[in-house]
Parts: structure tokens; C-alpha cells; sequence
């Protein structure tokens, strides 16, 4: 997907989203809506996290995010790091106000429109991000412990998934 902006509606024609690359100017509104994410995700586990800094963590120049606006407002981002001929994506999230509305599966899919494999690795409690990986064809490859702990304290289980 090219830096041009995707308009998309849900099966009920009531969510007018858009999807689009990712600016500087959406990063303040991107804090905002991890905040809430992390209130009732614990994602990332750690509060103090919840930063610009760590939503670009992992990025090179010219890595490609994109941004989902409902409603004129930004709720949720995807982002892909470049690792040689792999593509890594990282820190996809949505806004719970919006969520179980085919938000994550859009941003998803712009992700998913650049040169394969791509590979995430998402941790093995967050089962609604898992379901969603699968559901698209992502594979489960592997699985290590991080050397971070999740959010019921115990050392994070990190799995694999790629897609080819």
C-alpha cells in the first residue's frame, strides 16, 4: 500500500474509516489512544512506556507505519521495520472504542501489502491478537521467552508468526 490514504467501511456501513501512512503529527494523538490501550491491556506492560519513543522503537528511516482515523480521530497504528529482505511488524494497536470493527485487520492489511515474509511476534497472552493473525494466514513459526515479564508477572512468552 502506497502512502495514499484507503477509505474503508465495515459490513454495516456505519464505521467511515481511513487508513493512511503515518505522519509525525500523529504521534501525540497515537500516545493518547495507547494510553487507553494500556489502561486495559497492559500493552506495553509497563506504563512508563507509553511515549513516542517507544511507538517508533525498532524503526529506520523510511520504514513504513500507517495510521486508521475514524471519525476524523487517529485510533490505532501499524508499523513495518525493514530487516534485510524481512519485513518485522510492530506495535499494532487500536483504540478500544473502536475495536471488533475490522480496525486492526485494516491496518493489518496495509502491513500485509508490502514484499514478504513478514514476522511479528506478539506475546502469548493477548488471544484476540492472536485470533486475528490467524484468521488472516499468519503462521505461528516459534516461540522464546523474552527477557521481559508480561503483565500477570511471570517472563513474557513471546510466539512467532510469520507470513510468506
Amino acid at each position: 500500500m502506497d502512502a495514499a490514504a484507503t477509505r474503508v467501511n465495515d459490513t454495516l456501513g456505519r464505521l467511515d474509516m481511513t487508513i493512511r501512512g503515518r505522519t509525525d503529527a500523529d504521534l501525540p494523538a497515537l500516545v493518547s489512544a495507547l494510553s487507553e490501550v494500556q489502561r486495559i491491556d497492559a500493552y506495553p506492560v509497563d506504563p512508563r512506556l507509553v511515549t513516542v519513543r517507544w511507538l517508533r522503537d525498532g524503526e529506520a528511516p523510511g520504514d513504513p507505519a500507517w495510521v486508521a482515523v475514524v471519525a476524523g480521530r487517529v485510533v490505532g497504528q501499524v508499523a513495518v521495520a525493514r530487516r534485510g529482505r524481512r519485513g518485522e511488524v510492530r506495535r499494532l494497536f487500536v483504540a478500544p472504542s473502536v475495536r471488533g470493527r475490522g480496525v486492526a485487520s485494516a491496518l493489518m492489511a496495509a502491513a500485509e501489502g508490502l514484499p514478504r515474509p513478514l514476522l511479528l511476534e506478539v506475546v502469548d497472552l493477548a488471544r484476540d491478537a492472536i485470533e486475528l493473525y490467524q484468521r488472516r494466514g499468519w503462521a505461528c513459526t516459534g516461540e522464546h521467552v523474552a527477557d521481559w515479564l508480561a503483565a500477570d508477572g511471570r517472563p513474557a512468552r513471546l510466539l512467532t508468526y510469520e507470513l510468506a
